[in-house]
């Protein structure tokens, strides 16, 4: 018989893969744009990055939120996917990034987005910040991946 827990494990670790390559690939493209095109071509600013600190500090946390908050769509619509249909899944997946962009935003529930705390990192030092936000997001991450693991082992083959 399979074994579903290395099933399900290999389940996930293919689609972060698949995620990581799309993120490597992403980022070259957008170098060679930016340093081919925009540099070279229209003379814009060589540096990627401010030179402000407290700037630098607030692209960072912005850049890996963005991929925490990519990591958790992902275990989220293959935790919904497990027991609906791929409309269902797909949805949840568009809402948990509406819900998670727009948080800050809202009054009752900005603290519930780990991009809510991008914004303290001006005022507060970086890596209290960036635990935060990293400890928040493994939180919802460990949620979804314990409650897919446990539908998955449901699931009849």
């Amino acid at each position: 018989d399979i074994n579903r827990k290395k099933l399900f494990r290999a389940k996930m670790g293919a689609l972060c893969l698949v995620y990581l390559v799309y993120l490597v690939a992403t980022t070259l493209a957008s170098a060679v744009s930016y340093y081919g095109f925009m540099v070279y071509k229209l003379g814009t600013v060589r540096a990627l990055f401010p030179t402000d600190l407290s700037l630098f500090h607030e692209d960072i946390l912005t850049i890996w939120v963005v991929v925490l908050l990519n990591l958790l769509t992902i275990v989220m619509v293959s935790m919904v996917s497990i027991t609906s249909k791929t409309l269902t899944a797909v949805l949840t997946g568009v809402l948990l990034d509406m819900i998670m962009i727009t948080a800050p935003l809202w009054v009752g529930l900005k603290y519930i987005s780990p991009l809510t705390y991008v914004q303290f990192a001006d005022s507060v030092h970086f890596l209290p910040i960036w635990f935060i936000i990293t400890v928040i997001t493994t939180m919802y991450i460990g949620l979804a991946y314990y409650k897919s693991r446990k539908d998955f082992q449901k699931v009849e083959f």
